[in-house]
């Protein structure tokens, strides 16, 4: 039914004030939503179904909109939003690229105008492009300065690069040019809770209820009521949800059901959360059914008062032992721990390490459902560690319930604490274990060594190894990875000691070797079958290469980091070009959209020769891996060879002002960089600034000593190499100086280096 913009005026009035469900029924009177028709019309109905629980309508009318009239600014948009979230933000930005081109944006509506170019900076942020997304923002806020959504927009963003306290001043502002509105009152609730204030963003969630009507507003304040204890009044939030959702569809209805068998079993009401609980088909909520059906619950339910650090990018090892220290009161600052102890990720060794210098008794151990009751019994809090496919993450286990059976965890990424099933992650994650740490103050010490921890003896003997490493001491390294072969040569713990040395040494046969045998004992491993791939790629094996990942790519188990790497071998033969692309493709959009992929989408652009895309792409790749140094130096030599340096050099060097006090290789690129462009003086300017940032930096001090001895300045060179001797791997240090005796012409050193390197002692 197509219904004219003059009959549903006060409709949008309603909507505009927040009102929803009188949107709604003032819609309805004129027709059901469902049938409503012309692009105008079909965008609100699929705005007000979204905000009274029928948000699969609201995107199905949306989508209608946009194919029926392709050229109505405001179904691109909302069309727009929608490829981001189901097809990533590369597809979202080329989408957005393709409409660029179209100049009747500047006549569109103000409104809509500056809306679209604000979602620019969105989808850019969402790649972790921040300078790029700056300009779209600037354009939108003068498009249309009193554009409330521009400035929620732009507090999104503050939010993605973890400034929270900035999100909130703008949002502050929004709520001035438009107090109650539902977007800034949800955005703005967020930003106080990963903040850490709660009780703030309580109290704006409950005066926001008084003044809109909105389903999704008192859901977010039933999951932070929960969150509190404060389980009745979530009980009551989710009733009034029901209320204000008229339209609710099944998936929102099964949601609702779920959250609420959880809030009468924490207040106590068992009889309300089996009938919830019986309501829901998930199958966890079904065996929560049926263990309440069973009779009286006499399972305990141990939930230990640990607060929450929100992490960073990143960031999550040290935003995990914040949560544990401020737990025993000993607060330590998780910005400052993430600055002593990573980079990109952070190693089991560096948060051990970390923790024994920082007054605790630590024991690392493979957690069981045992393991965990017997340490939160005593209420002693502990770390998580698990892999992912292509990355680890660490959270805190404050708590366990034997009714569900389930572990509760503390994730710094999220708020809401969260349970899962104790048995599934054990299976789940028994290719790392899952490691667990449990530290307390070190004068309690000798309460957790009396536990009896699964597989702690095995932990520490490989953080023996790790710490050795750590030091150069390959020697006591190697014994005690004798040690540990002599009484479970194939333990996992034992072969992780033995990928520690390997990949210490850079053996990547003992590697190849290594993966081989993790594979045999957990043969559906992603993260061991995309390190052999790479093994593989780094030996040079190319045939076997491109069979292994054939194989496992068209097989059962396979993954889209294994595509990705399977699209890299094809594409090192330019008549697999096509191929390649295809299992790219695939891959990033089901999710493999990171710097990797990105950079290796912007090769293969360069190489069919549309190089502006291929800039655009490698500037992603850069944004999204900001310690990805390929990444980087990629990018600048593109743009040097498209006439844009400065863009690409002001890019170098803000990637140092970031990382100048963690790591020395961004140092190096944009030393790299300047030395390109002819302008040594600033290169070695740059290198001298770095060097004393970083003075226990080893590696950045053999660099140094290679450029000053390449540049003609022997004397530099030999104090630099001296200053690295014991900072840096021997192997390093030796191929160093065998260079530097070779640019002296001394052939004689030189030799005896070489010598000295081949006969470096090998992997046992």
């Amino acid at each position: 039914m197509f219904i004219l913009p003059s009959l549903f005026t006060h409709v949008v009035e309603l909507y505009d004030q927040s009102m929803y469900v009188r949107a709604f029924q003032a819609a309805e009177q004129i027709a059901p939503l469902a049938e409503w028709e012309g692009t105008t019309a079909r965008l609100l109905a699929g705005r007000i179904a979204a905000t009274v629980g029928s948000p699969k309508l609201g995107q199905k009318l949306q989508l209608l909109a946009y194919r029926h009239d392709p050229l109505d600014w405001e179904a691109r948009y909302y069309y727009a939003r929608m490829v981001l979230r189901y097809r990533g933000p590369l597809d979202a930005w080329q989408f957005l690229q393709h409409y660029d081109r179209d100049q009747t944006l500047v006549s569109a509506d103000p409104k809509i105008h500056s809306d679209w170019l604000a979602f620019h900076a969105f989808v850019l942020a969402q790649m972790r492009d921040f300078e790029g997304a700056e300009p779209w923002l600037a354009r939108a806020e003068k498009v249309a300065p009193s554009n409330v959504w521009v400035w929620v927009e732009r507090a999104k963003v503050f939010e993605l690069q973890d400034r929270f306290e900035d999100a909130l001043s703008v949002l502050r502002y929004a709520l001035m040019l438009q107090p109650w509105l539902r977007p800034t009152i949800q955005t703005s609730a967020h930003a106080l809770v990963q903040a850490g204030r709660d009780d703030e963003a309580l109290r704006l969630l409950a005066q926001a209820t008084q003044h809109v009507e909105c389903a999704w507003l008192v859901e977010q304040m039933a999951n932070l009521q929960i969150e509190l204890g404060q389980h009745e009044a979530a009980r009551h939030s989710l009733e009034r949800f029901a209320v204000l959702s008229p339209r609710m569809e099944p998936g929102v209805l099964e949601r609702l059901n779920a959250q609420r068998a959880e809030a009468a079993y924490l207040s106590g009401d068992h009889t309300a959360a089996l009938a919830y609980a019986q309501q829901c088909q998930s199958p966890a909520l079904r065996h929560f059914a049926a263990q309440l059906q069973r009779g009286p619950i006499t399972g305990k339910r141990v939930v230990l008062p640990v607060g929450f650090v929100r992490q960073h990018h990143l960031t999550c090892a040290p935003a995990t032992l914040a949560t544990i220290s401020r737990y025993y009161k000993m607060p330590a600052e998780h910005l400052r721990i993430a600055e002593e102890i990573c980079t990109a990720g952070t190693s089991a060794y560096s948060e051990r390490n970390w923790a024994l210098k920082n007054g605790y008794a630590v024991r690392e151990f493979r957690v069981t459902w045992e393991n965990a009751q017997a340490l939160l019994q005593r209420k002693i809090v502990f770390s998580l560690g698990t892999m992912e496919p292509g990355g680890g993450h660490l959270q805190a286990v404050i708590g366990y319930d034997e009714l569900h059976g389930s572990l509760i965890l503390r994730d710094p990424a999220e708020r809401p604490y969260r349970e899962v099933n104790a048995q599934s992650l054990v299976t789940q994650y028994r290719s790392c274990g899952p490691r667990g740490m449990a530290l307390v103050p070190a004068r309690y010490g000798e309460m957790l060594n009396s536990l009896p921890l699964t597989e702690s003896d095995g932990y520490d003997h490989l953080y023996t190894v790790e710490a050795a490493l750590a030091k150069h001491d390959r020697t006591k390294a190697n014994a005690t990875y004798q040690a540990m072969r002599q009484s479970a040569p194939d333990h996992r713990l034992t072969l992780q000691a033995r990928l520690a040395l390997a990949t210490y040494d850079g053996d990547s046969a003992q590697l190849l070797a290594c993966y081989d045998k993790l594979l045999e004992i957990y043969p559906d491993d992603i993260n061991f079958k995309l390190n052999k791939a790479i093994c593989l790629r780094t030996q040079g094996h190319r045939n076997q290469r491109l069979e292994y990942l054939k194989k496992i790519c068209t097989g059962k188990q396979s993954h889209p980091l294994l595509w990705l790497e399977y699209a890299r071998a094809l594409s090192e033969d330019a008549r697999q070009l096509p191929l390649a692309l295809r299992w790219l493709r695939k891959a990033m959009r089901r999710g493999a959209v990171e710097a990797k992929s990105m950079h290796l989408l912007a090769d293969l652009r360069w190489q069919q020769q549309r190089r502006e895309e291929a800039l655009a792409l490698y500037r992603f790749a850069a944004s999204l891996d900001d310690t990805d140094e390929q990444c980087a130096l990629a990018f600048f030599v593109a743009a040097q060879q498209l006439k844009q340096t400065e863009a690409a050099l002001d890019f170098l060097q803000n990637r140092v002002q970031r990382w100048g006090e963690k790591s020395g290789q961004p140092v190096q690129t944009l030393f790299q960089a300047l030395e390109q462009l002819g302008k040594k003086k600033d290169a070695f300017a740059a290198l001298a600034t770095g060097l004393e940032k970083l003075p226990n930096d080893g590696r950045l001090k053999l660099f140094a000593a290679e450029m000053y001895a390449r540049n003609g300045q022997p004397t530099q060179a030999n104090d630099w190499l001296q200053a690295a001797q014991g900072q840096a791997q021997p192997n390093e240090w030796l191929r160093v100086a065998a260079t530097l005796a070779q640019y002296r012409g001394d052939l004689n050193e030189a030799l005896l280096h070489w010598l000295q390197l081949a006969d470096a002692e090998p992997m046992a």
